[in-house]
């Protein structure tokens, strides 16, 4: 199952920043510090570890430089750390640190630290449409596809018009070999999200598993020409290669 990228659950709100005045300063500080981490990821991580008195905007910041540095294990637990020190902040903030602690964990490749992370923000959220989509990804790759699909299930009943959930339910309908299901959903993915390659992709496999390979083939070319650099993209290269370029 192909994962969203980590920079859709990365931005918790600027409430962070000023959590525990003085506000204005350590907004800006807070800004200045992520900011530069695209930039220099080494540099926002010196930075927020020599951020004297700035609490959890100086932690948050701590955190998103180690996960561009790859430091996901690091993140995580800092992420957690983070998290319980925020239980007077906003339930949206403290969701948003619980999920980005999971997604930290999956990147770091440890699924049962990252469902904890998601139960906990489910906790505080239960109808958090995105947080069950982080879950259910993380079922998927601990190989649990019917609880993945449980989640994809409330996940769509919430967000009916996200075309990303309906295209990862349909790669978890493949794997418990249900394809006509797996179709359907691609179907109705890419007819939310005619250029995301997700979704695109989800349907090329759903295709190629039912025997419409010309399709299939139609469908990874248009993956590798909406997004080259992508890994569905590489996906899709290989699945051309493989039933004859």
């Amino acid at each position: 199952m192909p994962w969203r990228p980590f920079s859709r659950c990365l931005i918790v709100a600027a409430a962070l920043a000023v959590a525990g005045a003085p506000g204005a300063l350590r907004a800006e500080n807070y800004a200045t510090c992520t900011a530069r981490i695209a930039k220099d990821p080494r540099a926002a991580l010196a930075a927020a570890e020599a951020w004297t008195n700035g609490g959890p905007a100086a932690a948050h910041c701590r955190a998103l430089a180690l996960v561009a540095l790859g430091r996901y294990a690091e993140a995580a637990t800092a992420l957690e750390a983070l998290a319980k020190t925020l239980s007077d902040a906003d339930t949206f903030i403290r969701v948003a640190v619980r999920a980005q602690a999971g997604l930290a964990w999956v990147n770091a490749g440890k699924t049962e630290p990252a469902i904890a992370d998601f139960d906990a923000a489910l906790a505080l959220d239960p109808e958090n449409a995105d947080v069950l989509i982080d879950r259910a990804q993380a079922h998927a790759t601990a190989g649990d596809y019917w609880d993945a699909i449980a989640d994809l299930d409330k996940a769509v009943a919430l967000a009916p018009g996200d075309g990303l959930a309906h295209a990862l339910r349909a790669s978890a309908y493949r794997h418990v070999n249900v394809p006509e299901l797996a179709l359907e959903e691609a179907e109705r993915a890419v007819a939310l999200a005619p250029e995301d390659p997700i979704a695109v992709l989800a349907r090329a496999n759903a295709r190629a598993d039912l025997g419409d390979r010309k399709g299939a083939r139609a469908d990874w070319r248009t993956v590798v020409d909406l997004a080259p650099g992508s890994t569905a993209a590489t996906s899709a290269r290989q699945a051309l290669a493989a039933t004859g370029g």
